[in-house]
C-alpha cells in the first residue's frame, strides 16, 4: 500500500514541542548550575591579590622604599610598580549588600569595597602595612572574600571568606 501524502516530509507538533522543552530543560539546568564556577574564580583573584601584597611588603622591606598598590574600583583594575592588573569581566571589588564588616569585628554595614585610605595599600619599609579591607565578589554578588590589614603594633594580611552569613578566617 502506499501513503498518500509520502512526498510531505516534517516533524509533527508533538515531536517540536518534545525537543523544545528538552532544549529548554538543559539551557535552564546549566545556567542555574554554572555559579558555583564563580566562587573559585574570586578565591583565585583573591589569592593572586594577596601575594602581590606579599611581594610588596618584601620589596618595601628590602628596597627601603615605601611601595604601593593602587585600586580603581570604577575599572575593576589595581596597579603595582607599573603593572596594570585587570580582574576578570565575572569579579569585581564590591560587597554583597547588608554584609557587615570589617571581617575581624562586623559591626558596621560595609559601604565602599575598598577601605584603604584613598583606594591604596602602602607597604612601608619598617614592615608595616596601611589598615583597611579589600572586598572582591562575582557579578551576581553570590560570594564574597576579602583581604583586610587591622590596626595593630604588628601588621599582616588576612584572607577571609564570607560564608553562611559570617566571616570565616582562611589564612
Amino acid at each position: 500500500m502506499k501513503r498518500a501524502n509520502s512526498s510531505h516530509i516534517g516533524f509533527s507538533l508533538i515531536e517540536v514541542s518534545i525537543s523544545l522543552a528538552l532544549f529548554a530543560l538543559i539551557i535552564t539546568l546549566v545556567v542555574v548550575n554554572v555559579s558555583f564556577i564563580y566562587r573559585p574564580m574570586v578565591r583565585t583573584e583573591v589569592d593572586r591579590i594577596y601575594n602581590i601584597c606579599n611581594y610588596m611588603r618584601r620589596c618595601a622591606m628590602l628596597s627601603n622604599k615605601q611601595q604601593d598598590v593602587y585600586f580603581d574600583i570604577a575599572n575593576n583594575r589595581y596597579t603595582f610598580n607599573g603593572t596594570v592588573c585587570t580582574l576578570p569581566s565575572q569579579i569585581m571589588f564590591g560587597v554583597i549588600p547588608g554584609v557587615k564588616g570589617p571581617p575581624s569585628l562586623p559591626k558596621k554595614l560595609v559601604a565602599k569595597p575598598i577601605t584603604f585610605k584613598g583606594s591604596r595599600i602602602s607597604f612601608f619599609p619598617e614592615g608595616i602595612i596601611s589598615s583597611g579591607t579589600i572586598y572582591v565578589t562575582d557579578r551576581y554578588k553570590k560570594f564574597l572574600y576579602a583581604i583586610s590589614c587591622s590596626v595593630s603594633q604588628v601588621s599582616y594580611l588576612r584572607k577571609y571568606a564570607f560564608n553562611d552569613n559570617k566571616w570565616v578566617l582562611i589564612s
